[in-house]
């Protein structure tokens, strides 16, 4: 489960930039959800939505940012068909799709909210 300070944002870019679909949302209110869960080609990620503490006197003072201390790897089919799809959908690359020298050919970009995504094939 990740973190978003605007889930709607985040639904948006993974639904309209890397082809998810939502298969599930909740919330107190259905038109601004809290939590959902995205899929695609058997990937599933969920995410929930951080409070401010404008938003709620619960924990005053304390920042809530989206972090993660690697990447989220995710192995597909074929990396480069992937890279062709996600380009022509406007999706900017840190890098790829390369060959690595461990025998994967990767793509990497980065979402909303700051989490770096890789997907990679194997070349062998």
């Amino acid at each position: 489960m990740l973190g978003t300070g605007d889930l709607r944002a985040t639904m948006a870019f993974y639904t309209e930039k890397l082809g998810f679909s939502p298969t599930a949302t909740w919330g107190p209110d259905p038109a601004a959800p809290a939590w959902c869960n995205l899929e695609r080609d058997g990937i599933a990620l969920m995410f929930t939505a951080f409070h401010t503490h404008a938003e709620t006197d619960e924990d005053p003072g304390h920042t809530h940012e989206p972090m993660l201390s690697g990447s989220i790897y995710v192995d597909v089919e074929d990396v480069d068909q992937l890279a062709k799809e996600l380009a022509g959908r406007d999706v900017t690359f840190l890098h790829g799709p390369e060959t690595m020298p461990h025998g994967m050919r990767e793509l990497a970009l980065e979402d909303t909210n700051g989490y770096t995504l890789r997907f990679g094939t194997p070349t062998a």
